[in-house]
C-alpha cells in the first residue's frame, strides 16, 4: 500500500471482479459523485451535503438455478453488463414446485436488490447475508423478506434497503417470463481508505481490510451496529466501530453526528445540563462507553469545537452515573436497566457478573470523562471526578478481587474490564493473565446458559477488549494467534464481513449458526477490532495528545518478518515500516508536519520533532 490513500471504489473493485461491475472502471475511478469535497487531508471537515450517501450499481458474481421446477436458460448473462435475458419456462401447471434462482454478489453489500423483467409477472424475493439465510425463517425487522414484487417491464422493482450477499428469486406465477437485469443498488458512505496495513502474513492483511470494510458498511445515515441487524445506533458497537473508522477513514462528520445524537437521545428532550432521562441506549455500561468513544475520537481529531459542544452532556451524564452507586461506592443498578455486557452466559441478564463488569466499565468511563474535562480546561470538575474514580476503584478492588485465583472472579469479561479500568493493580495483572486470560485457560470454556442459546466464552465484541488487554500486557504474540484463530476462521468459512457472534468451536453448518440464535448479524461493526489492534500494536502507532500532536510509535512484530502501513492524522499520514533483517529489527517512519513522535524499538528510543523520514535499528 505504501503511502497511497485507498478509495472505497478501489477496495470494492479489488474484492469484486471488475467484469461484474456495471460501470466501466474508468468511470468508477473518476466519478465525481463518489468522493467528498475535502481539503485533501484526513479528518477534513465535511458538510452534510458532502457526506450524503452515494450509490453504485453492482452485478452478481454468480447465479444458479436452485429448483428443477422449470427450464432456466441464460443465467450466465446476469453477470454481463447490459441486458441479462434470462428465460424461465415453468413445468406443467399441476406441479407444486416453483422455479427459483440463487444470486450471489460475491461479498456482503448494503443496499437493495433491483430486478427488471416481463411486465405483470409476480416474483418472491428473499435476501440473505448467507445462502442458508435465504431459506431460513428470520425476524421480521431484518428486511430479508420474503417480498412479493410484480415486474413492470422497463422499470426495476426493488426490495427494501438492507444488507445482503445472496438473493433467492422464485417465480410462482407459473408463466413463461424473462429477466433482463438484476443489480444491487449499493448504498455507501463516501470516505477514503486513508489508513492501510500490510505484513508478511497475508491472512492478517486480509483481516485488517475485512474489519475496515465491515465498519464501512455500518456507516449509513448514522453509524449503525449493523447494516442488516438491527440497524441501530448503539454506542457499545460504535466504541469499536468508531476506533476502526478513526484508523481507516478518518471521518469527522458521521462520527460527530452519531456521538451527539446517541447522547441527546438519553436526554429525552431535556437540556444537556439537566440529568438524562436514562443511560445511553438505556444500558449503564453504554454510558461509560460514550465517554470512551468520545475520548478516543478526541485523541484522533483534537476538535475542541465539537468537544465544547458536549461539555454539559459530559457533566450531566457523570452526575447521573453517581446516582447509581450505593453507600459503599458500588454500582447497584437502582433503575433496573438492562446491565448488558456481552452475549455470553452470565453477561446478558441482571446478575453478579454483569453488575461487577459494569462497575469496572463505569470506572474506565469516568477516567476517560476526566481526560475530556481536562482537555476542556474544566479543572474543578476534573479533580472532583478524579476523586470519585479513585473512590470507586478502591471499593471495587476490595469487593471483587478473589485471592484464591489471584483474579477478579473466573470469567474473561470481568477480568478484562478490571484491567482496562485500572481496578486491577500492576501486581495483579500478571496473575490475572496467567490464570484467566491466557488462551487455553479454563475461562475459555463456559457452561451453556439453559435460558438462552449462548454458550460462547466471548464474542468478537469483547474480543477487541481482549486484544487491547493483551496489547497493554505485552502479550502480543498471543493476540496475533487469537486473531488468526477467531477472525481468520470466519474468513475460512467464507465470511466477507465479520460476524456479531462467533466461536471456532462452532460446526461448519451455517444453518446451525442461524438456528443457535434467532438474531445474529453477519456484518457487525463491533467485530472489526483487529483492524485497530494491528494498527496500534503491530505498527505500534498511538496518539498521546489530541489530533496526534504527539504520538508514540512502538512496533511489535512478534512472529512477523515485516509490517507496514499508514495511519491518518489531521496533518496527513504517518507511515511506518518495521522489518527483521539478519535477526535485527529496523524501523522506518515518515512523519507529516506538526507531529512529534517518540519511536521505540527494542529498548532504543528516537525523538522525531519535525516532518521527514526517520530510521531506528537494533544494535
Amino acid at each position: 500500500m505504501n503511502q497511497h490513500k485507498f478509495t472505497f471504489t478501489a477496495l470494492l473493485l479489488a474484492l469484486i471482479p471488475l467484469a461484474n461491475v456495471a460501470l466501466a472502471s474508468d468511470q468508477l475511478t473518476v466519478d465525481p459523485t463518489y468522493s467528498p469535497k475535502t481539503s485533501g487531508v484526513p479528518f477534513a471537515e465535511l458538510s452534510a451535503e458532502d457526506a450524503a450517501m452515494k450509490h453504485l450499481e453492482l452485478l452478481p458474481t454468480s447465479a444458479k438455478a436452485v429448483s428443477e421446477a422449470g427450464q432456466i436458460s441464460g443465467v450466465e448473462n446476469l453477470m454481463k453488463p447490459g441486458l441479462g435475458h434470462v428465460k424461465i419456462t415453468p413445468v406443467a401447471s399441476n406441479s407444486s414446485a416453483t422455479p427459483a434462482l440463487l444470486v450471489d454478489f460475491g461479498k456482503e453489500l448494503a443496499g437493495r436488490l433491483q430486478i427488471w423483467g416481463t411486465a405483470g409477472v409476480e416474483l418472491v424475493v428473499t435476501t440473505g447475508e448467507s445462502a442458508e439465510e435465504c431459506v431460513h425463517e428470520e425476524p421480521a425487522l431484518d428486511n430479508s423478506g420474503p417480498f412479493k414484487l410484480t415486474l413492470t417491464g422497463t422499470n426495476p422493482v426493488s426490495t427494501p434497503y438492507s444488507a445482503f450477499r445472496y438473493a433467492r428469486i422464485s417465480f410462482p406465477s407459473n408463466v413463461p417470463l424473462e429477466i433482463t437485469r438484476i443489480v444491487c443498488d449499493h448504498k455507501y458512505y463516501p470516505v477514503q481508505y486513508w489508513g492501510s496495513f500490510d505484513c508478511s502474513d497475508p491472512l492478517l492483511k486480509r483481516i485488517w481490510y475485512t474489519g475496515a470494510y465491515t465498519a464501512h458498511l455500518c456507516m449509513q445515515e448514522e453509524i449503525w451496529d449493523a447494516p442488516k441487524r438491527d440497524r441501530g445506533l448503539w454506542i457499545g458497537d460504535l466504541q469499536i466501530t468508531g476506533q476502526t473508522i478513526n484508523k481507516v477513514f478518518a471521518d469527522r462528520y458521521l462520527m460527530e453526528y452519531s456521538l451527539a445524537k446517541v447522547r441527546a437521545e438519553a436526554q429525552k428532550g431535556r437540556a444537556l445540563n439537566e440529568l438524562p432521562d436514562h443511560d445511553v441506549n438505556s444500558i449503564t455500561g453504554y454510558s461509560a462507553s460514550w465517554f470512551c468513544t468520545m475520548a478516543d475520537f478526541h485523541r484522533h481529531v483534537g476538535d475542541r469545537k465539537f468537544l465544547t459542544s458536549q461539555h454539559e452532556a459530559i457533566i450531566s451524564l457523570l452526575k447521573y452515573l453517581q446516582t447509581q452507586f450505593d453507600a459503599n461506592s458500588l454500582y447497584n443498578n437502582p433503575y433496573k436497566c438492562w446491565p448488558y455486557c456481552d452475549w455470553s452466559p452470565g453477561f446478558v441478564l441482571d446478575n453478579p457478573l454483569t453488575i461487577a463488569t459494569t462497575n469496572f466499565y463505569i470506572i474506565q468511563g469516568v477516567h476517560e470523562a476526566v481526560y475530556l474535562l481536562r482537555e476542556l480546561g474544566d479543572t474543578a470538575n476534573a479533580e472532583k471526578y478524579t476523586s470519585w474514580a479513585d473512590q470507586l476503584t478502591s471499593a471495587a478492588r476490595t469487593k471483587f478481587f478473589t485471592p484464591a485465583n489471584e483474579a477478579y472472579g473466573d470469567r474473561l469479561q470481568m477480568n478484562i474490564m478490571a484491567i482496562l479500568s485500572g481496578v486491577a493493580t500492576s501486581a495483579q495483572c500478571k496473575g490475572i493473565y496467567s490464570h484467566i486470560l491466557k488462551p487455553g485457560s479454563p475461562a475459555w470454556t463456559v457452561k451453556p446458559d439453559p435460558t438462552r442459546h449462548d454458550d460462547d466464552p466471548i464474542t468478537p465484541y469483547y474480543g477487541y477488549f481482549m486484544l487491547q488487554t493483551m496489547g497493554e500486557l505485552n502479550q502480543n504474540q498471543d493476540a496475533l494467534n487469537y486473531i488468526r484463530l477467531n477472525w481468520g476462521d470466519m474468513l475460512r468459512r467464507g465470511a466477507t464481513t465479520f460476524w456479531e457472534k462467533f466461536s471456532p468451536t462452532w460446526p461448519e453448518d451455517m444453518k446451525w449458526a442461524l438456528d443457535q440464535t434467532n438474531y445474529m448479524s453477519l456484518c457487525h461493526g463491533w467485530a472489526s477490532g483487529p483492524t485497530t489492534y494491528l494498527t496500534e500494536y503491530v505498527l505500534g502507532v498511538r496518539s498521546t495528545s489530541p489530533g496526534y500532536a504527539t504520538v508514540d510509535i512502538a512496533p511489535q512484530l512478534c512472529d512477523l518478518k515485516w509490517a507496514e502501513g499508514n495511519v491518518p492524522t489531521p496533518n496527513g499520514l504517518i507511515f511506518v515500516r518495521v522489518e527483521r533483517n539478519n535477526n535485527k529489527l529496523q524501523c522506518l517512519v515518515k512523519l507529516p508536519k506538526n507531529i512529534i513522535a517518540t519511536i521505540h524499538l527494542s529498548g532504543k528510543t528516537l525523538k522525531a520533532d519535525h516532518s521527514g523520514t526517520f530510521r531506528l535499528s537494533e544494535s
